[in-house]
C-alpha cells in the first residue's frame, strides 16, 4: 500500500482518512439534487468508502469501479451495502460501468486524472456514460501548491493547475466548470503544527529506543501523532482559475471541479 491508496487498517488510514473523506463529503453535498432513482457512477473508486458514503448519505446507487482487483476485495469486505456495486473496470474504457448503469445523473472522480498519461478519452468517456445536464465531480492535486510544496510525485504523470485543470474538463465536452478548494481550516493549520512539532520529538534519539522497546517487548504500536479530522479541512469556491494561481503556494492543495454536461449533446 503507498500513500496513493488509503487502505483501512494502517497507519496511513488513521492519520490521512479524513481529508480523503471530506473530499466524498463535499460530493455528497453536491448530489443532494438528484432524485433517489439515479445513478451514480464512482470512477477510480479505490478501496470503496467514498461510494458507501454518497450512497449513504443521498440514498443513491453508486456503481464504483476501479481496475485493482486488491482495493476491490477491500471494498467489498469493508465497504459492502445494498446500495453499492463494485466493478472491477479500466478507466479507459469504463466497459462495465457503461454496463451496470448507464446512463448516470452524475460521477465522480478523485485523484483519478493525474495518474493517467492522457485523461481526455477517460473523461470524455465519461461524459458518454452521463445524461445531457448532468455533472462530474472531479479532484486533482494543485499543481501550484504540491509542486511547490514537494516535486514530482513518482505515482503522477502529471499534476494540473487550475487553469489546465479547467481546461481539461472543457476539451471533454463539459461546459460551466465552477472550481472550488479544499485547504486546511485555520484549525487544521493549528493541528498540523502541532503535529510536526510532536515527530520532530518523536524523531529524539531516545525517544526512538522508547519506541523500538514498547514495540519489541510490549507489542504497542505507536499511533500517527493527531491524525487528521474533518474539520481540519474546508472547501470553498475560487473565484477563477487565475486567482487560485495567484494565490501561489497558500492556495488550496486539491483542486475540485463541478463540470456540468451540456443540456443537450
Amino acid at each position: 500500500m503507498s500513500f496513493e491508496r488509503l487502505e483501512p487498517g494502517t497507519s496511513e488510514w488513521t492519520a490521512y482518512f479524513a481529508n480523503h473523506q471530506h473530499r466524498y463529503a463535499f460530493a455528497a453535498d453536491c448530489l443532494a439534487t438528484l432524485p433517489p432513482s439515479s445513478r451514480v457512477l464512482d470512477a477510480a473508486t479505490g478501496v470503496g468508502y467514498g461510494a458507501a458514503h454518497i450512497a449513504a448519505a443521498r440514498g443513491l446507487h453508486v456503481v464504483a469501479v476501479d481496475r485493482d482487483a486488491e482495493a476491490l476485495r477491500l471494498a467489498r469486505t469493508q465497504f459492502s451495502q445494498p446500495l453499492v456495486t463494485f466493478e472491477q473496470d479500466d478507466c479507459t474504457t469504463l466497459s462495465r460501468g457503461a454496463a451496470k448503469g448507464a446512463p448516470y445523473g452524475a460521477a465522480v472522480s478523485f485523484e483519478t486524472i493525474e495518474h493517467l498519461s492522457d485523461p481526455r478519452p477517460f473523461l470524455q468517456r465519461v461524459a458518454e456514460l452521463v445524461v445531457p445536464g448532468g455533472t462530474l465531480i472531479a479532484s486533482t492535486p494543485n499543481a501550484t501548491v504540491t509542486l511547490a510544496e514537494r516535486g514530482s510525485w513518482n505515482h503522477h504523470y502529471k499534476e494540473y493547475t487550475a487553469s489546465e485543470f479547467e481546461e481539461l474538463l472543457a476539451s471533454a465536452g463539459f461546459r460551466s466548470v465552477r472550481l472550488f478548494g479544499q485547504r486546511l481550516s485555520p484549525i487544521g493549520a493549528l493541528r498540523r503544527d502541532m503535529r510536526a512539532e510532536i515527530n520532530l520529538l518523536r524523531s529524539n534519539p531516545a525517544a526512538r529506543l522508547g519506541f523500538w522497546v514498547q514495540r519489541r517487548l510490549r507489542g504497542l504500536a505507536i499511533e500517527p501523532a493527531l491524525p487528521e479530522r474533518m474539520c481540519d479541512f474546508e472547501i470553498d469556491a475560487l473565484a477563477s482559475a487565475a486567482d487560485c494561481e495567484r494565490q501561489g503556494s497558500v492556495g488550496p492543495f486539491v483542486l475540485i471541479a463541478i463540470a456540468t454536461l451540456p443540456e443537450s449533446p
